[in-house]
């Protein structure tokens, strides 16, 4: 017998959904306990589905997305051998249940888990764990705790080794089960993928797990102060705050604490444990990159505090609007560079949107980060406008709140400029990319020369503005104004290159810097439709 938990903080649709795929999977043989959060909730849950009480128990509880702690507070009512977890935000495929108990039976092992498949609108699959390991990459929950959010959402225990975790610890929560599961070795990876998660579904569990449910995670916060102190660490509480603040990407952590995560970086290395979704090899090869890529980054840290004239300081100007997950993605973009003398100066275009607006308090605890409200709502041209007049730098670069930049594209166009005075801006070409990532064409912009370029720009706008590095000379202070809301970097190239009498020359160089994602809510997109 296989017991469901259904768990997840979702919508009344999303619950309503697993409630209704657990009435028509194929394992016959089940019980279904359905967590929610208050009795509001429940009264919203169809009544026919409510009506299923010989199978299905409603609990509310306030530990909605910790299964641990679920299980634990019903733990004598469960009468499966197995224990099947399935989140509100995913949708299980209908085989799920009996192939992972069949798998269980055969390796007899303590816990299963499997990929995940992150589909389109039209339920396609479009994914397959690259979009996660991309985005969790340098996320410390993973990496120093194997907190996978596929782990969770895919896992089936067995209620014997639960039983067995219960006698070791009187209070348990979803990283100590998944610790205990890690260290046991007893555990069973299915390359099949018997779940799949909506893109938008995806982007919300995303950013939940990274910037909002952290905040409140007192469970989060003993987990790090005791894996500190077994290592003998002891940090002022301020320094540990940060460093919390900072564990959705360790490049975003200041340069003290960004100095302890390498330590835990080598710490972690040399006491290696088995990996869950990849290879021990591979995982170790992982860690050794990142240890050199923390070391990297505050060696030239280093050198560009003692020689700024040889760094001189980039601003980095965006606007947004309620991005969320495209807003925290472009942000870690900017962490990511290897020109590492920069400031980021983010024009909120007055957000409403909750996610978004803690998004931005976190990341302007970050000491090279400064946010700007505008609180009303005036457009991405004035928000631009606002933020270039904060900019401190002698160089500045758009980036739009929802675009992928190298990481080598501050250094490269930087570079250029510098070692080209006769050039005010220089271009690159950009690469079109889906929702998830992948290029859509190529796409290529490269001119030779500066007459061809200001032909070129008669017709069309050539290189939208986020893909330009500007010298902030007097003369570009004196004119970069944009004044439309529609097409605002080609009227502004036009006037440039036609109407003022400054010789302002730009330069497209041949080597890509970033992509532009293509998705329903991209700004450039709506404005080429108006």
């Amino acid at each position: 017998m296989a017991t469901i938990l259904i768990y997840g903080d979702g919508s009344i649709q999303d619950l309503e959904r697993n409630i209704d795929y657990t009435m028509n999977q194929t394992f016959l043989y089940h019980e279904v306990f359905v967590a929610v959060k208050s009795q509001q909730i429940l009264d919203q849950i169809n009544l026919k589905l409510k009506a299923q009480e010989n199978i299905i128990q409603f609990i509310e509880t306030n530990d909605i997305d910790d299964f641990a702690k679920i299980l634990q507070g019903i733990y004598h009512q469960i009468n499966g051998e197995y224990i099947v977890m399935i989140h509100t935000k995913t949708q299980s495929k209908i085989t799920r249940i009996r192939n992972q108990v069949k798998e269980a039976k055969t390796c007899k092992c303590n816990a299963i888990v499997s990929d995940l498949e992150i589909v389109n609108d039209a339920g396609k699959p479009w994914d397959n764990s690259y979009l996660i390991d991309l985005d969790y990459n340098r996320n410390l929950d993973l990496i120093l705790f194997s907190m996978d959010f596929r782990f969770e959402v895919s896992l089936l225990l067995r209620k014997k080794y639960l039983a067995y975790i219960l006698q070791q610890s009187p209070q348990i929560n979803r990283y100590y089960v998944i610790s205990e599961i890690v260290k046991s070795k007893n555990l069973y990876f299915m390359r099949e993928a018997v779940l799949k998660i909506s893109l938008n579904n995806y982007h919300h569990v995303f950013v939940d797990h990274s910037i909002i449910k952290p905040q409140q995670d007192a469970d989060k916060f003993m987990l790090y102060d005791s894996y500190l102190n077994k290592r003998d660490i002891k940090i002022p509480t301020l320094q540990f705050s940060q460093l919390l603040n900072c564990s959705y990407d360790f490049l975003g952590c200041d340069e003290q604490n960004l100095g302890l995560v390498g330590y835990l970086m080598i710490d972690l290395y040399l006491n290696f444990n088995e990996g869950l979704f990849k290879s021990l090899k591979k995982l170790k090869i992982e860690r050794l990159n990142q240890i050199e890529l923390i070391y990297s980054h505050l060696s030239k840290l280093e050198k560009a505090r003692l020689n700024p004239n040889e760094h001189p300081l980039a601003s980095v100007i965006m606007t947004c609007f309620n991005r969320d997950y495209y807003l925290l993605r472009s942000i870690q973009h900017v962490l990511q560079q290897t020109y590492v003398n920069w400031e980021l100066v983010i024009s909120d275009d007055g957000s409403n949107n909750p996610k978004s607006l803690q998004i931005l308090q976190l990341v302007s605890n970050h000491p090279k980060i400064r946010v700007q409200y505008l609180y009303t709502n005036q457009n991405t041209v004035f928000g631009l406008n606002y933020a270039i007049l904060q900019a401190k730098g002698e160089y500045f670069v758009i980036q739009d709140d929802d675009d992928i930049m190298l990481q080598t594209r501050l250094n490269y166009q930087i570079d250029f400029l510098r070692k080209n005075q006769e050039y005010e801006l220089c271009g690159s070409p950009y690469l079109p990319v889906s929702q998830i990532g992948e290029p859509e064409y190529q796409n290529n912009n490269y001119v030779e020369s500066f007459a061809k370029l200001k032909f070129y720009f008669l017709f069309v706008n050539y290189i939208p503005h986020s893909n330009y590095a500007i010298r902030l000379s007097d003369k570009i202070r004196k004119h970069y104004l944009y004044n439309h809301q529609t097409a605002c970097d080609y009227s502004l190239w036009l006037k440039l290159l036609f109407e003022v009498d400054e010789n302002i020359r730009f330069a497209v160089l041949p080597n890509y810097i970033g992509n532009i994602a293509l998705h329903k809510m991209d700004t450039s997109q709506i404005n080429r439709d108006s």
